[in-house]
C-alpha cells in the first residue's frame, strides 16, 4: 500500500470514530444506558479531563519507548477490548471506571496519528492535506451513517457502530507500515523542557491551544442555540456538516496554496477568521448567518491546526513530534476546550449568544501575538 494512501486510510478510520463517539456518545448514555443528563454530562467531563492528562504524560513517554507502529496496534486492540467492557455496566461509578479506563487509550490515536503524518511528511514528502481531508471525510460520514441508523433503529446503534469502526480501524494498523515509521526513538527524559524553552514554540502553542479552544461553545452548545433558532434536527445535521465540508476543502487545498506561507502569517488569518467567526454569530442571531460561519470553519479550526503542523515539521526535531502532538492535543483539544466549556456554558445561560462572544474575546490575544511572531521570526 502506497504511503499517501496508508496514512488517509488511518485518518480516515480514526475520526470515522471520533465522529461516532463526540457528538453521539452522550445520546447512548442517556438513551441506551438510561443515565440523567447530569450523570452523563459529568461522565463526559471526566472524559475530558482523563484525555488531556493521558495525552500529556501517557503518549510523549511511551512513544520514547516504543514505535509508533506498534504503539498504534496496541492502542486500537486495547480500545476494541475496552468497548466490550461497557456492555454489562449500569452504575454510575462502574461506567465512570470504564469512561476513564477508555479515555486513557482511545484518544491517544489521535496524537498518534497526527505524529506520524509528520514523520512521514520528513522523511516520505507526502502531502498531509491531502491525507488528512479523509479525516475529515470521515467524521462526516460517522455524522450521517450514524444520523441514519438512530432514526431508522435506536441509540443502541450508536455503541455498535462504534464498535465496529473501532475494529476497522484496529484492521488498518495491521497493513503494511511505511519504513520509516518501524524505527524506535529512543529520546532523553527531557523532551518536554526541550519545547518549554523555545519562546517560538511556546508561542505558536498559545494562539493554537486558544483558537482550538475558542470551538467550545460551538462544540457543546451549538445544536442547542441551532433549536433555539427553530431549526429542526434534520437541518441541523445538514448544518453543522458544512463546516466539515469547508475543512475537507481546505485540506485537499491546503499544501497547494499555503505550504510556503509562513506559520506566523497563517496564525494571523486563523486568528482574525475566528474573532469574525464568533462576533458576527454574536451580532447577527440569524440562521442564515450562522449557515454562513460555518465556512469560516476552514480557518478556525483548518488553518490553526495546519499551521501547528507545519511548525512542528519546519522548527523541530523528529525525536520531538511525539512530545509538541501530545502537548497539543492534551492542552489545545482537551484541556482548555474543557476549561472554555464550562464558561461558555456560565454565558449561554444568561444569554445564549454571549457565549460566542466571550469565545471571541478569548481569542484576541492571539491576533497580537500572532503579530509578533509574523514580526519576529518571519
Amino acid at each position: 500500500m502506497r504511503t499517501q494512501t496508508w496514512l488517509s486510510y488511518q485518518f480516515f478510520s480514526f475520526f470515522f470514530t471520533w465522529g461516532v463517539f463526540m457528538p453521539f456518545w452522550t445520546a447512548w448514555l442517556v438513551e441506551s444506558k438510561g443515565f440523567s443528563i447530569y450523570d452523563a454530562s459529568t461522565l463526559i467531563a471526566v472524559s475530558f479531563i482523563t484525555r488531556s492528562l493521558s495525552t500529556f504524560f501517557i503518549f510523549p513517554y511511551i512513544s520514547k519507548w516504543v514505535s509508533l507502529t506498534k504503539l498504534s496496534k496496541g492502542f486500537s486492540l486495547f480500545t476494541f477490548i475496552i468497548l466490550f467492557l461497557f456492555l454489562p455496566l449500569n452504575s454510575f461509578e462502574s461506567m465512570l471506571g470504564g469512561i476513564i479506563l477508555l479515555s486513557l487509550i482511545y484518544p491517544l490515536m489521535m496524537p498518534l496519528t497526527e505524529s506520524t503524518a509528520s514523520i512521514l511528511m520528513k522523511n516520505d514528502h507526502i502531502s498531509y492535506g491531502k491525507s488528512r481531508l479523509w479525516g475529515s471525510i470521515g467524521y462526516t460520514v460517522a455524522l450521517l451513517v450514524t444520523g441514519i441508523v438512530i432514526w431508522a433503529s435506536t441509540e443502541d446503534s450508536i455503541f455498535i457502530l462504534m464498535l465496529l469502526g473501532t475494529f476497522f480501524m484496529m484492521f488498518g494498523t495491521f497493513f503494511a507500515a511505511p519504513p520509516s515509521l518501524k524505527k524506535r526513538e529512543h529520546r532523553h527524559s527531557h523532551s518536554y523542557k526541550d519545547l518549554f524553552v523555545s519562546k517560538e514554540f511556546m508561542l505558536v502553542l498559545l494562539v493554537c491551544i486558544l483558537l482550538q479552544g475558542s470551538h467550545a461553545s460551538y462544540y457543546n452548545y451549538g445544536v442547542l442555540y441551532l433549536q433555539e433558532l427553530q431549526i429542526s434536527s434534520i437541518w441541523i445535521g445538514v448544518i453543522l456538516n458544512i463546516a466539515v465540508l469547508a475543512e475537507i476543502v481546505f485540506f485537499a487545498k491546503s499544501d497547494a496554496y499555503f505550504g510556503k506561507v509562513p506559520v506566523s502569517f497563517l496564525l494571523v488569518i486563523a486568528s482574525m477568521g475566528t474573532i469574525i467567526r464568533w462576533s458576527v454569530i454574536y451580532a447577527f442571531p440569524y440562521t442564515s448567518i450562522f449557515i454562513l460561519s460555518q465556512v469560516l470553519h476552514a480557518v478556525t479550526f483548518g488553518v490553526a491546526h495546519y499551521a501547528f503542523i507545519r511548525f512542528i515539521n519546519d522548527k523541530l526535531d523528529q525525536k520531538q513530534i511525539p512530545s509538541a502532538q501530545g502537548i497539543y492535543a492534551s492542552i489545545g483539544m482537551g484541556l482548555t476546550t474543557g476549561l472554555l466549556s464550562f464558561f461558555g456554558g456560565y454565558l449561554y445561560e444568561i444569554e445564549p449568544v454571549l457565549a460566542f462572544l466571550g469565545m471571541s474575546v478569548v481569542t484576541i490575544p492571539c491576533l497580537v501575538i500572532s503579530i509578533i511572531l509574523y514580526v519576529k521570526f518571519k
